[in-house]
């Protein structure tokens, strides 16, 4: 996450384009739609020219990703929004997680996939906090509330074409291995991630005593950059156990998000009073849906 005095567009490691403003801009918004004038508008805030943003959104209406109303206002097209359960789910915080019993949660993938399918498929199994143990099988606790016929749908549904023929999902009761061998939680860089929720909480919350002292340009950049990043990391976060992770911390850094995010969303609803927001617009793309980026 970038310093409170070193953010700008510019310098993130997910930067801001103009197509992926304009992606971010409408899901805070969906269903409702983004007058062409005020998606230019926030463009100039970020430094992106006017030009820029009437392209790439004339480029999304020709790929069906967006839609056109009578009025030329635009909106995500219906069958190119985020499912709920990717964008929503890190509000749920650890209620997604149940007791570990020491158990483990296995994907193997059948040895003839290959290419842009086992990609899919991995990409996937990283969505849902498993790591490779060795090609084709995936590892996680076994401490998620999703039974194994509900996760393994939704695996198949993000993997994509494919995957239902091609991964098998099982529950290990103990995963014996040769002596010498790391632990199994080694898999997952815990105090990387540790670290990720100690800087993230530290930057939010200096964030938060500073928000009074910023101009309106300066409240839309920093609340849409460091919300989308909070957002980022717990979309992406393993849910690990108490056996393996501080879980502490991810339940402070998962209520502050949820507390600043709220924070940010009346500072849009003054400025662009003819859009409707459902959510505070944060910096969510690439990272939340690949297939509207390609």
């Amino acid at each position: 996450m970038p310093a409170i005095d070193s953010i700008s567009p510019k310098n993130l490691q997910r930067p801001i384009t103009a197509k992926t403003l304009v992606l971010d801009l409408m899901r805070a918004s969906t269903p409702n739609t983004w007058p062409i004038k005020e998606l230019v508008e926030v463009g100039l805030i970020f430094g992106i020219s006017a030009n820029a943003i009437r392209v790439n959104t004339a480029r999304l209406l020709a790929k069906n990703a967006v839609k056109q109303d009578e009025r030329g206002s635009y909106a995500l097209n219906d069958n190119h929004c985020t499912p709920n359960d990717l964008l929503h789910s890190w509000r749920e915080g650890d209620s997604r997680i149940k007791p570990w019993q020491g158990d483990w949660l296995q994907v193997s993938i059948s040895p003839s996939v290959n290419g842009k399918v086992l990609k899919n498929i991995e990409h996937a199994c990283l969505r849902f906090g498993f790591q490779m143990l060795w090609a084709n099988l995936w590892l996680r606790p076994n401490n998620l509330v999703l039974d194994e016929t509900q996760l393994r749908s939704q695996l198949v549904s993000l993997a994509g074409d494919y995957a239902d023929e091609s991964i098998v999902l099982s529950v290990c009761a103990s995963v014996s291995r040769a002596q010498g061998l790391p632990a199994l939680a080694s898999l997952w860089p815990v105090k990387a991630i540790e670290d990720s929720y100690k800087n993230h909480i530290d930057i939010l919350q200096r964030s938060i005593k500073s928000l009074g002292k910023k101009t309106s340009n300066e409240l839309l950049r920093e609340t849409f950059i460091l919300g989308g990043e909070g957002i980022h990391l717990l979309s992406l976060d393993p849910l690990l156990p108490a056996e393996i992770i501080n879980v502490d911390l991810r339940q402070q850094l998962t209520q502050l998000v949820i507390d600043y995010d709220a924070m940010g969303k009346p500072f849009w609803i003054e400025r662009f009073k003819n859009s409707i927001f459902n959510l505070s617009p944060t910096h969510l793309q690439p990272s939340i849906d690949q297939r509207l980026l390609a």
